[in-house]
């Protein structure tokens, strides 16, 4: 019987039980989870926000069906000591990790160095301005939920090093923090036109597949996440409700 196909990868996150009935998704999960669990037994500090297991597993799941596998290398911009990097490490991918956060990289060097993964997992420090990477040497950049945390004035330098990076033909899976709620904790798009306009359009690269569609949400439930963060004034608290968008990502492939 053939497997469940995956769906679109250019869409928004509905519903967190509706994704992880499809038997890929909660695959995915149950081996970050396992993996999560390995590191903390082991005393080795990373990062998983549950809340983010469907960026997680989308990303990933993206990766493996544009390749049909896993690349040889990438490059995860921004993404710390996540438990993602580790995961494709150990399926033998080389993988760098660019981030501005240096306690983030050194503790990703020691469980690196703890795993027997140096020759295949490194952190390097890098923010705003030119990353410290060769031109076009890697053939896949993974940015989880980091794009909507840069100031919009700083966006074009920071595509313009991704795109440097990416390989000609080369692919970007982007997820992101969307919808009005969001503007609470970050400077996400909130509809399909500025998923287009301040994302696909301002990268320069192609956008693989269809557009960003609208998301339909149970009326009654709304968007899956929930949070309260304070108001202005630090009197109260406020009620939100947003999602996750992903899109995925390619450099013109250089003529012949």
């Amino acid at each position: 019987m053939p497997s469940e196909p995956l769906p679109p990868f250019n869409r928004a996150l509905v519903a967190h039980g509706r994704e992880f009935r499809h038997p890929a998704y909660a695959e995915r999960r149950a081996e970050l989870a396992a993996l999560s669990e390995q590191l903390g037994a082991a005393g080795l500090r990373h990062r998983r926000d549950h809340q983010r297991d469907w960026e997680n597993c989308h990303v990933l799941l993206g990766l493996e069906a544009a390749f049909g596998g896993w690349p040889e290398r990438l490059l995860d911009v921004g993404g710390g000591n996540s438990v993602v990097a580790t995961y494709l490490a150990q399926r033998g991918v080389d993988v760098t990790v660019l981030d501005v956060d240096r306690g983030a990289l050194a503790d990703l060097a020691h469980n690196s160095e703890r795993l027997g993964l140096a020759a295949r997992l490194r952190g390097v420090w890098g923010g705003l301005g030119r990353w410290p990477l060769a031109d076009a040497s890697f053939p896949a950049l993974l940015s989880i939920s980091v794009i909507e945390g840069i100031l919009r004035s700083r966006r074009a330098e920071h595509f313009a090093e991704m795109r440097r990076v990416l390989a000609p033909g080369g692919h970007l899976f982007l997820t992101f923090d969307y919808g009005p709620g969001a503007r609470f904790v970050s400077d996400p798009p909130t509809t399909p036109e500025e998923v287009e306009r301040d994302l696909v359009q301002a990268s320069g690269l192609e956008r693989q597949g269809a557009p960003f569609p609208a998301p339909a949400f149970d009326p009654a439930l709304g968007p899956p996440i929930k949070a309260l963060v304070p108001t202005l004034d630090g009197q109260d608290l406020l009620a939100i409700e947003y999602t996750f968008g992903a899109l995925h990502l390619r450099r013109h492939a250089q003529p012949c």
